[in-house]
């Protein structure tokens, strides 16, 4: 029986897992203003354009964020969590569940950023044409990396900015997104 459930969260997990990849891609994309056009982008429209029109319907847009997004991708998760947890067993505590869903999202949306820099730095130094997946990967990092720009002077042609990002996008994963799941785990099991 074990093996059942083990396998229905896992196909729970990595099912609405990559939706809310999707929707949070979605989320970056506007916030950065990435080109709609670019084949990636229209796909991941497509796959968020219908549920998200019931959101949009009630919750506005704050401080250039698409919060229909944001809470339609904490909504997605929270379901997977769950689920999952019902799968395993585990008692549903709503606000746990919440935190726990919360934690996944900015880790995810964290992730989306270094993932993008890092694109963006290595397909940099061998694709000098356009590439859709770069041209992203680039309109992604950049509202990261010019701030940093700005303060930091290149040296001798070799920009820093990726890596004193990495290092601060690292410190957010450590002080601020993984407090709130350690909170969420010490609400689920207390």
């Amino acid at each position: 029986m074990p093996y059942i459930q083990n396998s229905l969260g896992f196909l729970i997990e990595t099912i609405l897992g990559l939706y809310v990849l999707v929707i949070l891609l979605r989320l970056v994309f506007q916030y950065c203003g990435a080109d709609h056009r670019n084949p990636l982008s229209v796909v991941i429209i497509r796959f968020t354009e219908v549920p998200l029109g019931v959101f949009r319907k009630t919750i506005p847009q704050m401080f250039g964020v698409d919060m229909a997004c944001f809470v339609f991708a904490l909504t997605v998760s929270m379901v997977q969590l769950a689920l999952v947890m019902s799968v395993s067993g585990y008692p549903l505590n709503i606000a746990a569940i919440a935190l726990l869903a919360l934690s996944d999202i900015l880790s995810t949306l964290v992730w989306i950023v270094i993932i993008a820099i890092l694109v963006a730095a290595i397909m940099s130094w061998f694709m000098r044409s356009y590439h859709p997946v770069l041209y992203l990967a680039v309109q992604i990092s950049q509202p990261v990396l010019r701030p940093i720009r700005n303060i930091m002077p290149t040296f001798g042609g070799l920009d820093l900015s990726p890596i004193i990002a990495f290092f601060v996008l690292n410190l957010i994963l450590r002080l601020v997104v993984a407090p709130i799941g350690d909170f969420g785990r010490l609400l689920m099991f207390s």
